[in-house]
């Protein structure tokens, strides 16, 4: 309904019927506008929601809507926007392609559609815009990460196809049939025939049979087991005989890369090298005659700080009273078979001359005749005990030095160990003042070990000998009260990592080291001992023992005070 319109005094103000009919008009339109409302809410609601950026103009360029997401990327608000002039409120956009795109849209009443730079935001944005009955619509996207990843493909197809033309390498494209589908070659002048000539061609057109041949079994046999496949083929290029080497890649479901080289220069060089052999061998003989000496020196040092060893501990008795010893343990089987005869015989006398002259009566009771019949046997065997007890430790001796055997061997390292401990035994057992170092074996079932048994027990002679040192340095034996704890060495024996190593670790609780002596622990002549006690050069050699000519660890953990733990893996088998 049209309400009519009354003046200031309230009666009806005459109008033109112009006045009328457009005030008519507008009253119908806000009519149509309330029932257009939940339609037009649900419009604005799209606009709010989609990824785009959204705006409308209307005709004089002033902005009537801006959705959320046009707030967003333009860095402006609606409330901002609306009812300004885009080339007021963006003066960039003053002749720039946006512009002319825009007035193109409106002037020519046709969509239009493009991606431009608008280097105010720094954004690159995909425009389309729509002209209205009153103006212009307006979507946009943010395309600037697109472009940017556009222009990082681009720059490496130029720096790959820049990489393609500098390489001297030739790189094929082929097919599982072996059609050629893309050739490069930084010199053409490689190839038998023209680029545009190879492509589409197959290998049999354009190589010898047998050379044709090959590439295509190695080409199957690329792609059916995407391996890489590698042969050297040889070509005339010039009239001049060329080598080749060639790796097919696997590149797709049914294609490969073939790369090409021209292994030619280099086939000379190996030439070359072989022609300069014998100069080579040369050298290589005199190095090997340098490290034989160096060799042969470092066994002489080894050789020496064992016998050194051994002349503390056993002062070379081993040597010394092995052959007398034998003759003593040897004889007394026929000194006990004399003291059996001439026993008998006396009982004899006995029997026959019960009454002896008085001079024999008196010696036999002097000398308490009885006495000596009876305790003779067990004098006997008191020295076959003995003399079997000096075998024994003589025997240890030569186990321990190994002197007698050269070369890898299958060996107990318990026994290595219990050889060691016997013949340190002097240093060990209680004495005078001296309540004894106990020793607590540890054992673990272990295998027997390829190794050199000799150096091994030059390693635990080495490692014993020091914690014997270190718990005498520590402990006061004149005076060790019952309170404080027994001097003692702790070996254990284990097998490591499914049986493929064996471990032997020495511990004590004697002085201990700092860190700074451990790092220094292995080198030559390194010594924490006192000036003339030790020569600084048991644990280096013991370590190239180990490291060197074992191929194991050796390790140490000390605390000052607390005490030293020696740690040697050894592999079980030696691989050759």
């Amino acid at each position: 309904m049209l309400t009519p319109e009354t003046n200031s005094s309230g009666k009806p103000k005459v109008v033109s019927t112009a006045q009328y009919l457009r005030k008519k008009e507008e009253q119908e339109q806000k009519s149509d506008r309330r029932k257009n409302i939940p339609q037009n809410q649900q419009f604005f609601h799209i606009l709010e929601s989609i990824t785009d950026g959204f705006f409308a103009l209307d005709g004089q360029w002033r902005f009537i809507y801006v959705n959320h997401r046009a707030e967003r990327i333009l860095l402006k608000s609606r409330q901002d926007l609306i009812g300004q002039i885009i080339w007021d409120e963006f003066p960039e956009l003053v002749g720039s392609h946006f512009e002319r795109e825009y007035r193109q849209a409106v002037e020519q009443n046709t969509p239009v559609h493009f991606e431009s730079y608008y280097p105010h935001l720094g954004l690159w944005v995909e425009v389309r815009a729509f002209p209205t009955e009153d103006g212009l619509a307006v979507y946009f996207v943010d395309i600037t990460k697109y472009k940017k990843t556009e222009a990082a493909l681009r720059q490496s197809e130029i720096r790959n196809q820049a990489f393609l033309q500098v390489i001297p390498d030739l790189l094929f494209r082929l097919n599982q049939q072996g059609d050629y589908l893309d050739v490069s070659a930084a010199n053409p002048d490689q190839l038998l025939l023209p680029i545009r000539e190879v492509i589409g061609k197959n290998l049999r057109d354009t190589l010898p049979e047998a050379v044709a041949k090959t590439t295509l079994d190695r080409l199957q046999k690329a792609l059916e087991t995407n391996t890489i496949q590698v042969f050297e083929f040889s070509l005339p290029l010039n009239q001049t005989p060329r080598m080749y080497e060639a790796r097919i890649v696997k590149s797709g479901e049914n294609e490969a890369i073939i790369i090409v080289r021209d292994i030619t220069e280099r086939q000379a060089i190996e030439e070359a090298r072989k022609q300069n052999e014998t100069k080579l061998r040369e050298q290589a003989q005199q190095l090997e005659i340098t490290l034989h000496q160096l060799q042969t020196t470092q066994t002489q040092l080894v050789q020496h700080e064992k016998m050194s060893s051994l002349g503390q501990l056993v002062a070379g008795i081993a040597h010394e009273i092995n052959n007398p010893i034998n003759f003593i343990y040897g004889n007394l089987n026929y000194a006990n078979t004399y003291a059996r005869e001439i026993l008998t015989l006396l009982k004899l006398y006995e029997r026959h001359y019960p009454e002896p002259a008085a001079e024999i009566h008196n010696l036999a009771q002097d000398i308490d005749i009885e006495f000596i019949l009876s305790d003779f046997p067990n004098l006997i065997e008191s020295m076959r005990v003995g003399a079997e007890r000096i075998r024994q430790i003589v025997l240890s001796l030569r186990n321990f030095s190994r002197l007698d055997e050269d070369g890898l061997k299958s060996s107990d390292l318990h026994e290595g160990l219990d050889n060691t401990l016997l013949i340190l035994q002097h240093r060990l057992k209680r004495k005078d003042n001296h309540p004894g170092i106990q020793v607590i074996q540890n054992y673990s079932q272990l295998p027997s070990v390829e190794c050199f048994p000799g150096q091994l027990n030059q390693v635990f002679m080495n490692l014993l000998c020091n914690a014997i040192d270190a718990l005498e340095e520590k402990f006061d034996f004149s005076c060790l009260s019952p309170s404080e704890p027994l001097p003692t060495i702790w070996i254990n024996t284990q097998v490591l990592t499914r049986h493929s190593k064996v471990a032997i670790a020495i511990r004590d609780n004697g002085i201990g080291m700092d860190r700074s002596a451990i790092n220094r622990l292995f080198d030559p002549f390194f010594t924490t001992k006192p000036v003339g006690k030790g020569t600084g050069l048991g644990l280096s050699i013991s370590y190239q023992i180990i490291v060197n000519h074992h191929r194991g660890q050796l390790s140490c953990n000390s605390e000052p005070g607390i005490g030293s733990e020696f740690v040697i893996e050894l592999p079980i088998f030696r691989r050759h």
